[in-house]
C-alpha cells in the first residue's frame, strides 16, 4: 500500500479531529511530500492516529504551538492565537513537519538541546518553505542564524540532519569547513 494511502487510513482512525481538520491536515502531508519526496513519511504515519490537540494552560511558557513527542501531542495558547496575527497554517504544518521528524523524545535534531535554537529555525523553514507564514513568527533571528548557517554547510546538510535526528552532522560540517 502507498504511503499516502496509510496515511489517509490513519488520519481516519484519528477520532479526536474534524473531518475538515483532517482533509486539511492531509493537504499540508500531500504539499510536503510533493517538495521533500525523499523524507520518510513513517513516523508521521504512527503518530497521526493517535495525536491530539490541547490547549497550553495560562500559566505554562511553552509557546504559542508546540508539538510534544513524548505525548504525540500538539499544545497550543488560544489566547496568543486570538490576540496576535499568527497563521494558522503554518503552525499547523510546524506540528506536522515535528511529527515526521520525531522520535519518542524529541524531533529535528534538538536530542540533547545542544541545537535548539538551530531546531526550531529549520523547523520553521521548512515548514515556511511548504505553507508560506502570511503571520508572525516567533523565531526571525534564529532563522537568520540558521540561514546564515545554510550558507555555509548547505541547506541540504541541515535538512537531512533534521530528518535523521543527526545534530552530529551539522557540528562535523562546521567542524570539517572550520566555521
Amino acid at each position: 500500500m502507498d504511503i499516502l494511502e496509510e496515511i489517509r487510513q490513519a488520519l481516519g482512525k484519528n477520532k479526536d479531529l474534524s473531518k475538515d481538520f483532517k482533509y486539511k491536515i492531509f493537504e499540508f502531508v500531500l504539499r510536503f511530500h510533493e517538495m521533500y519526496p525523499y523524507v520518510s513519511l513513517d513516523n508521521f504515519k504512527e503518530r497521526i492516529s493517535t495525536v491530539t490537540f490541547d490547549r497550553i494552560g495560562p500559566y505554562e511558557k511553552r509557546g504559542t504551538f508546540v508539538y510534544e513527542p513524548q505525548n504525540n501531542r500538539v499544545l497550543y495558547s488560544s489566547k496568543r492565537l486570538k490576540e496576535e496575527d499568527y497563521d494558522i497554517d503554518n503552525l499547523l504544518m510546524k506540528a506536522i513537519v515535528a511529527m515526521v521528524s520525531s522520535t519518542d523524545t524529541y524531533y529535528g535534531f534538538d536530542k540533547d538541546e545542544k541545537l535548539y535554537s538551530l531546531n526550531k529555525a529549520v523547523t520553521e523553514m521548512i515548514a515556511t518553505s511548504v505553507v508560506g507564514n502570511e503571520g508572525i513568527c516567533d523565531y526571525e533571528e534564529e532563522i537568520v542564524c540558521a540561514n546564515l548557517i545554510s550558507k555555509l554547510i548547505g541547506v541540504e546538510t541541515l535538512i537531512e540532519a533534521y530528518f535523521n535526528n543527526d545534530a552530529d552532522l551539522v557540528l562535523k560540517k562546521m567542524i570539517e569547513l572550520e566555521v
